[in-house]
């Protein structure tokens, strides 16, 4: 696996290519737009490594026992074809495809051990012990889909799952009906009503919901205190298939930008990791160049034979 620099000279190089290995595997890839299921109200969705044949050389190997998860979801499909709720914004009341995809490699792609534990180049996702520093996770545009904040919750001190304000009833029920696949650690809320599960382990997280809208996003310390770290901390920003058409790009990197300015002031490292699914390359070309050209950020690709296979982008991303 590599980190392939992306600058103004490199990106439209690394699209081609991306776009171009589309083309080529598009017999074995789902050409739909990447709901899980447009069909089904309630989802089960099972989070699992895939298996893997025995080597054919006899000899016995340590089996390494690896977190699985199922979660029931609870989809709102009238709202998703309503072009009354939310505003007209209703993506967020269904779950994709993008999702399911990344946190499977990350949680069980041996080439993803780079986030999980990191490495003189990059923090982990993760708590690793890679250092002393507590371990922070901010998602933006999570939607009603409970597996990013629960599964990795399992691994951090601290979780925000954000959204606009119509899309987070759903996803705060969708949280407590999953809460018990956080069995590493004793989950804790401001925001959620959890229930006291007995844990084997002391350890906790806290988990909370906040309303974060993109176009209306100003940092205030009083206001938006379930964001603020309870201590020090390596903060990563995750988001997952939020840049599907050309007018999020400019409030989304507002807020990003925005959001890694102020946690640098208070003190701590920020990255972020940022999923994207490969639909119109125009859309994608056009926040890559902003966010790389106008707004600085060092952008790094994954370059993984797993990912270069699916129509799935995973960027690395820090403000220098």
């Amino acid at each position: 696996m590599q980190l392939v620099s992306l600058n103004a000279d490199t990106l439209y190089e690394y699209l081609f290519e991306r776009y171009i290995g589309l083309e080529s595997n598009a017999a074995n890839l789902s050409q739909d737009l990447g709901i899980q299921s447009r069909n089904e109200a309630e989802l089960d969705i099972d989070i699992s490594p895939k298996q893997v044949a025995p080597a054919k050389s006899g000899r016995k190997t340590k089996k390494v026992e690896l977190d699985e998860f199922n979660f029931t979801i609870k989809q709102n499909l009238t709202s998703l074809n309503s072009n009354r709720d939310n505003n007209n914004s209703t993506t967020g009341y269904v779950l994709w495809t993008t999702s399911t995809f990344i946190l499977k490699w990350l949680l069980y792609n041996e080439n993803a051990v780079l986030f999980r534990r990191g490495d003189d180049r990059i923090k982990s996702l993760l708590q690793s012990r890679q250092d002393e520093n507590e371990r922070y996770v901010l998602e933006l545009g999570t939607g009603i889909s409970p597996i990013f904040p629960i599964a990795i919750s399992n691994y951090v001190e601290k979780y925000v799952a954000t959204d606009q304000k119509d899309i987070l009833p759903r996803l705060k029920f969708n949280i407590q009906e999953n809460q018990a696949e956080c069995r590493r650690r004793v989950l804790t809320s401001e925001s959620i009503e959890l229930d006291n599960l007995k844990r084997r382990t002391t350890t906790e997280c806290q988990l909370d919901v906040t309303v974060l809208d993109w176009e209306l996003f100003k940092i205030n310390d009083k206001t938006q205190h379930l964001l603020l770290p309870d201590g020090p901390s390596h903060l990563t920003i995750i988001a997952m298939d939020v840049i599907y058409n050309e007018y999020l790009v400019t409030p989304f990197l507002n807020t990003l930008k925005s959001l890694f300015t102020w946690y640098k002031n208070l003190g701590l490292s920020v990255s972020g990791l940022i999923g994207i699914q490969l639909r119109t390359e125009e859309v994608v070309r056009l926040f890559l160049e902003e966010l790389i050209i106008e707004r600085n950020f060092e952008v790094h690709a994954v370059n993984e034979p797993e990912l270069n296979s699916s129509r799935f982008i995973l960027l690395h991303i820090t403000l220098p």
